[in-house]
């Protein structure tokens, strides 16, 4: 099975805060039970961090402990049915 649809930057998935520093919140309006899993890549596409089988608390989901320098990176996140896809800002 495929993903059905990937969303982005629109009012059902948000980042915050960003820019960040090592830690960051997704905020999502839809599968708020669903587990995630969190990928975040450099603008090269190359894989740089990634969490999976994070638990969605209500809606948010924290990622903690993040060591990427600073730059301009792309969080692709996964709740099971749906993809979102949106630009974070690591500011140390």
């Amino acid at each position: 099975t495929g993903v059905n649809s990937i969303q982005k930057n629109n009012n059902s998935f948000t980042l915050y805060p960003n820019p960040a520093n090592n830690s960051f919140t997704v905020i999502i309006g839809e599968n708020k039970n669903a587990k995630a899993t969190v990928s975040i890549m450099n603008m090269l596409g190359e894989q740089v961090a990634s969490f999976s089988n994070l638990e969605n608390h209500n809606g948010m989901i924290e990622c903690s402990g993040l060591n990427i320098a600073n730059g301009l990176y792309i969080v692709k996140v996964n709740t099971g049915d749906k993809a979102f896809v949106s630009q974070l800002m690591i500011n140390k």
